[in-house]
């Protein structure tokens, strides 16, 4: 088995929208496909991946007055979860605490 295929989660606006409709995105390892990602998805975090799409993003030239240089090319895995079931810790439960403490400020100011 290779080292290891999923390098960290991507979180931000947008992944945490999709993870509400229970789509999460992780950063993989170049090499790893679709089957892989789904094994470990369903060892890790012990939920059944109905479905993984993979997106490649290729290195965009970046530059700086005079020096050019390129970013690196990542590749990007949605990982499509059953019904009911969710990953801990992908930052959910954070943003439904955020939501009540501005409720809670609103109300605080009138």
């Amino acid at each position: 088995m290779k080292q290891q295929i999923l390098l960290k989660p991507i979180i931000s606006e947008k992944t945490l929208k999709l993870a509400l409709r229970r789509q999460y995105t992780f950063r993989v390892r170049l090499d790893a496909n679709k089957k892989e990602i789904g094994q470990i998805i369903k060892k890790l975090y012990k939920v059944d991946p109905i479905d993984v799409k993979i997106l490649n993003a290729k290195p965009v030239l970046k530059r700086r007055r005079r020096f050019t240089g390129k970013t690196s090319n990542i590749k990007k895995a949605i990982v499509f979860i059953k019904q009911g079931q969710k990953i801990p810790g992908y930052g959910l439960e954070e943003e439904k605490k955020d939501k009540k403490d501005s409720k809670n400020i609103k109300k605080n100011k009138e």
